[in-house]
């Protein structure tokens, strides 16, 4: 059974892509930098921007809550950043691939689900990047260890999402998404 996502739950995805958003562009200029110099550098920091859609998938724990988030961030973010437009592709192509991922919850449990989600992420944003590369950068070192990168900054992202999901409903803040609508009574 297939459940809508609530108004809440969108206005949360908004609120996470935006403040993603606004983190983004803070730090853009170094970014860009970086990526000129050194993808594994660059690669190793740039995982921050799938905190927010990790955090989605671990609060609402449905499939195509990452994407919506990354999708509000890249509405925010094109404007302020190199990529331009391209940018959605960086953000959204990853969350797709994540929510895809996530669909394996049932089998796997939410919280593992999250991690193979990041995972997943981490590999395609690898492969998704590797058009922009300059040709100096295409060498096996330099490809070897960006996807260690890649692999590394989505596993801290998801840690930090994991955490944060815990401290959240600690805190009283964030609740689960009812399984079912309760009955009216009579």
């Amino acid at each position: 059974m297939r459940q809508r996502l609530t108004t809440r739950d969108l206005l949360t995805c908004a609120v996470l892509g935006v403040a993603t958003a606004v983190l983004m562009i803070a730090i853009a200029p170094t970014t860009a930098v970086v990526a000129a110099v050194s993808p594994p550098a660059y690669a190793l920091i740039a995982g921050y921007s799938v905190i927010a859609p990790l955090l989605a998938l671990r609060l609402m724990e449905r499939s195509g809550v990452a994407t919506i988030t990354a999708f509000c961030c890249a509405i925010v973010t094109w404007p302020f950043t190199a990529l331009g437009l391209l940018v959605f592709i960086a953000l959204v192509g990853p969350a797709i691939a994540m929510d895809l991922a996530f669909l394996l919850r049932r089998r796997l449990g939410t919280g593992r689900a999250v991690w193979v989600s990041a995972g997943v992420g981490a590999i395609v944003i690898f492969f998704l990047s590797l058009p922009v590369f300059s040709p100096d950068h295409l060498t096996a070192t330099i490809l070897t260890l960006t996807l260690i990168a890649r692999l590394a900054s989505y596993a801290l992202a998801c840690w930090i999402a994991l955490l944060l999901a815990r401290a959240l409903r600690a805190a009283g803040i964030a609740r689960r998404t009812p399984t079912k609508s309760p009955r009216p009574r009579r």
